[in-house]
């Protein structure tokens, strides 16, 4: 009921919204998702994963890990495929690290054709993680056409009344434009030109901030393209709000793939790297470029980091699409589904602006489209009121420095480094700032 616009620039060409990857739902629903499937309490926990991926098959399958308090747990993994007889079982490791040398079983496991159910009762732990796995492992042939989906019981919730998956802003509007087939194949011309419809109708809709999480690439490979790095600073420059996810090539072993790709790189865009559950830097999130081009629209980068997720701490639990699943029918109405990523980081980020543009409503200031002025006024708050993590990245490799007061490494600027860019966002600090006034005392 929140839907303002929708419009698909595809082939698809589909009248409502839909989404059959299941990736943008789960970017929407950690901006403006409102949990109510959820709930508040201690509840069961439904989500599933799926994998229908012909290019690239796999003989095992683990679903994103999750935390579970130190109380009596009951975890049941129900399983789709097309194959031959796989194994069902359900793991646990200690958290913090990939579990070569601390997997181990929760209970029972499942030996068995598709489709499977597993039922264990065990004692949860916050020193460990937990996953559900579907593998062939006696022969390694693919197991493909995927579908599981897990219920815990129970699952807690806040303490604070609040549903357990609420997004950032659930009170939130959104608009949508399809740019990616159902395939999942888009182009540069499609990308900009959603984006110039979102400009067209950005004074009639409302759309105040755009969310990309998608990165272009060329042949797989993390590209540039001064079209879409022109069309996101145009944006900017027309009202609109751009945050984009940085990329999650950090750890890759060629330096290619650990490049920056636009939109992320363009300098008026909020570019946003991933941190995981204890709010270091996540081992994937895509680092920065030195010495970027004023001259063709680019900043130093990232500007923020925010929740992302991590393999080894837990994923980011949001809405599934429930058009998604691997045999393409919904096996579970009404559930979650787990995203690991910059994707994921970013959306934090666009509903921290939107909670930063409520406080503006609320402190009288109007909202000025035709200029940048505004989205500069929201990327200025949430930047400077950001926290350095002062810790090791994932992996420590590429970690970040603590310069809050001096120039960064590389010739970034104040506070600034190519890893976190100023820091872990902090919306408490953010939408505060907004009702304060600032004093210059020499005292």
């Amino acid at each position: 009921g929140r839907n303002l616009y929708w419009v698909d620039f595809t082939e698809d060409d589909e009248p409502t919204p839909v989404d059959y990857d299941g990736h943008d739902t789960l970017v929407a629903g950690i901006a403006v998702g409102t949990g109510t499937a959820g709930g508040a309490g201690d509840e069961e926990l439904r989500f599933t994963y799926t994998y229908a991926d012909a290019s690239y098959p796999t003989w095992g399958h683990v679903t994103d890990p999750i935390a579970l308090p130190a109380r009596s747990i009951t975890m049941k993994s129900s399983a789709w495929w097309t194959g031959q007889t796989s194994i069902l079982d359900q793991y646990r490791w200690t958290r913090g690290t990939d579990g070569t040398n601390t997997t181990r079983e929760v209970g029972n496991f499942l030996r068995s054709q598709s489709p499977a159910v597993l039922t264990n009762t065990f004692m949860g732990s916050t020193n460990d993680v937990f996953a559900t796995v579907l593998l062939d492992y006696d022969t390694r042939r693919p197991v493909e056409n995927v579908t599981i989906v897990t219920s815990v019981t129970p699952y807690p919730g806040p303490g604070d009344g609040l549903n357990k998956f609420s997004g950032v802003a659930p009170g939130c509007k959104w608009a949508a434009v399809k740019v990616f087939n159902r395939d999942g194949n888009s182009s540069s011309a499609n990308m900009t030109r959603g984006f110039d419809d979102f400009v067209l109708k950005c004074v009639d809709k409302n759309i105040k901030i755009v969310n990309v999480s998608v990165g272009y690439t060329v042949l797989g490979i993390p590209a540039q393209s001064t079209s879409i790095r022109d069309k996101v600073n145009t944006m900017a420059n027309n009202g609109i709000l751009v945050v984009a996810a940085a990329g999650n090539g950090a750890n890759d072993d060629y330096e290619m793939y650990r490049t920056m790709a636009d939109p992320g790189r363009a300098a008026m865009a909020i570019t946003v790297g991933a941190s995981n559950d204890e709010n270091a830097v996540t081992e994937y999130s895509t680092y920065g470029f030195i010495m970027p081009r004023t001259n063709v629209g680019e900043d130093f980068k990232p500007d923020l980091i925010a929740p992302g997720g991590s393999y080894s701490y837990t994923g980011i639990l949001s809405t599934e699409s429930g058009s998604s699943d691997g045999l393409g029918m919904d096996k579970e109405p009404d559930d979650y589904a787990s995203g690991v990523g910059t994707s994921f980081s970013a959306p934090f980020v666009s509903g921290c602006a939107a909670l930063v543009i409520d406080a503006m409503k609320s402190k009288g200031v109007a909202w000025k489209f035709g200029s940048s002025e505004s989205p500069r006024y929201v990327k200025m708050l949430l930047c400077a009121t950001a926290s350095e993590t002062n810790t090791t990245r994932e992996g420590k490799q590429f970690n970040p420095t603590l310069n809050r007061a001096a120039a960064g490494p590389e010739g970034f600027p104040a506070g600034k480094d190519q890893h976190e860019g100023y820091g872990i966002i902090n919306a408490d600090a953010a939408v505060e700032a907004v009702y304060q006034t600032a004093s210059d005392r020499k005292s």
